[in-house]
């Protein structure tokens, strides 16, 4: 095996190696959607949840935070709902193969509220109207039909994943110089 190829495949091994066993991180998060179906609010809330790393059941989310909703809900965002909101109650994930395969959450103060997955079909998914003191003024989907969690990658994961295709790139580059 020529000096140039075999040191390109060391290099591919080592960044591998490094991706493979950088250290795990202590929590997941994941980005969340709902959209409006019989509320008074048109529009989506979406934000990011923190849970304890891995799978589990009863999972409490550590961070909560709303990064868009539409204006009419009176919100400055981002919006840190566990910070922000005094009761927190139903603050239960389940996490299978990385994945959110069940929820139930509210979080509210005495005029606004945030759900998600609570009661479906009586409460389901909501964000009401800041101050306006009833949890269905703002955007509302009671049956959870639009509800989606979405896993957000490692920092690791990426950097590792962008670090084996440039180790690709040259090695590539380097076939073609011949």
């Amino acid at each position: 095996m020529p000096l140039k190829s075999s040191f390109c495949y060391s290099v591919a091994l080592a960044t591998v190696a490094t991706a493979t066993l950088a250290p795990v991180a202590s929590a997941s998060t994941f980005n969340f959607s709902f959209s409006n179906v019989t509320g008074p609010v048109n529009g989506t809330v979406q934000g990011t949840l923190t849970l304890p790393d891995g799978d589990g059941t009863n999972l409490a989310a550590t961070s909560l935070i709303v990064t868009s909703a539409p204006a009419a809900l009176g919100y400055t965002l981002p919006f840190d709902v566990l910070a922000n909101f005094t009761f927190v109650f139903g603050n239960s994930f389940t996490v299978s193969g990385g994945v959110i395969t069940a929820s139930s959450f509210a979080a509210e103060n005495s005029t606004e509220a945030l759900t998600l997955n609570f009661l479906p079909g009586s409460v389901g998914n909501l964000f009401s109207v800041a101050g306006a003191g009833d949890g269905f003024s703002g955007v509302v989907d009671v049956n959870s039909t639009t509800l989606t969690f979405t896993p957000v990658p490692e920092p690791a994961t990426v950097l590792g994943l962008l670090s084996v295709a440039g180790v690709g790139l040259l090695c590539k580059g380097r076939k073609l110089e011949k």
